[in-house]
Order: structure tokens, then C-alpha cells, then sequence
């Protein structure tokens, strides 16, 4: 095998959903499996904000 020959041409398989799009193109969907901002959990009405049970939640001053 003679190293100075150059390897053999790989081919270059486009990347489906690229990490960074280049500025111009349309924008990639959102995969709905794999959503790329975690949805954030809907507050519960009957949990005190405060996790701690001895220091209730300070009522809202207006």
C-alpha cells in the first residue's frame, strides 16, 4: 500500500436536520418528539410556591 496515494473520496451525506441552518434558509420544524425548549410545568394552584412547609408563601403586596 503506498501512503502518498490519496484515500478514496467519501461520500458526503447531507445532514437531515442540520444543528445550524445557514441564515436564508426556511427554518427547520420542531420535531414534535424531541421538542428543542422543555415545555415548563404548569404551576399547581394547591402547592404553596415555597417548598419549605414552615415558611409559608408571603402574600402578594400591591
Amino acid at each position: 500500500m503506498n501512503e502518498h496515494e490519496p484515500a478514496e473520496p467519501q461520500p458526503v451525506v447531507p445532514e437531515p436536520f442540520p444543528s445550524s441552518p445557514e441564515p436564508g434558509d426556511p427554518p427547520v420544524p420542531a420535531d414534535p418528539d424531541q421538542p428543542d425548549q422543555p415545555i415548563p410545568p404548569v404551576p399547581q394552584p394547591h402547592k404553596p410556591i415555597n417548598p419549605d412547609p414552615f415558611f409559608p408563601p408571603a402574600p402578594l403586596v400591591i
